[in-house]
């Protein structure tokens, strides 16, 4: 996908700094003072690294895993994940946008700091340029929606929904995203929900 679009450097800096004027002018521009506010606090730094590697494929997969044992939700969470991934894909490509970390100085990259081997992975194997919308914020959601339609627990109802939370302050704080990101990285899955559901409704009628 990154590939598709041309000069995906330029087109990707000059889109982030679009998205971060639009969270200046909304009042919402969270990600600056707290990646500031990180960069003199160096174990938090490190756990929210930490946090950013692991928790976003790991939870996403743990969830699949638990879906597809507990059986009857499987299919229809799974195919929800995928269409909300897909249509993050086209946005990419359409929209390329560069992170704060990458846009200039005034941005800490935090993940680099703290695990530079893991940054090197993702630099070498990831899309740089596809901070809108934010599939970490995308899939902690989705975590969130399918963990609590198959239990009834107090406390693991209570983890789903520190998922997300943990992953917006996360995202923000170490220079991954804006707000922007997490807004419609939001609405990306309540609409993949929404879109197959009505897909599946008019199937069956």
């Amino acid at each position: 996908v990154r590939s598709l679009h041309g000069n995906v450097v330029q087109a990707g800096l000059h889109h982030g700094r679009q998205v971060l004027h639009i969270d200046r002018v909304l009042h919402m521009n969270w990600a600056e003072p707290m990646n500031h506010w990180l960069v003199h606090h160096d174990w938090i730094g490190n756990a929210l690294a930490g946090y950013y590697v692991v928790m976003h494929l790991g939870t996403t997969s743990l969830t699949l895993l638990v879906l597809w044992i507990h059986g009857p939700n499987y299919r229809y969470h799974r195919n929800v994940l995928i269409l909300s991934s897909l249509v993050g894909l086209g946005v990419y490509w359409l929209y390329p946008t560069a992170p704060p970390r990458l846009i200039g100085s005034s941005f800490h990259d935090t993940v680099a700091a703290a695990l530079p081997f893991a940054y090197k992975v993702e630099t070498a194997r990831a899309n740089l340029y596809a901070a809108v919308p934010s599939l970490h914020m995308a899939w902690a959601v989705w975590v969130a929606i399918a963990v609590w339609s198959i239990t009834s627990r107090w406390w693991l109802r209570a983890l789903a929904i520190l998922h997300p939370i943990v992953t917006a302050v996360t995202v923000l704080a170490t220079g991954n995203h804006y707000t922007f990101d997490l807004i419609t990285g939001a609405a990306l899955t309540a609409t993949g929900y929404v879109i197959y559901d009505a897909g599946a409704w008019l199937a069956n009628r």
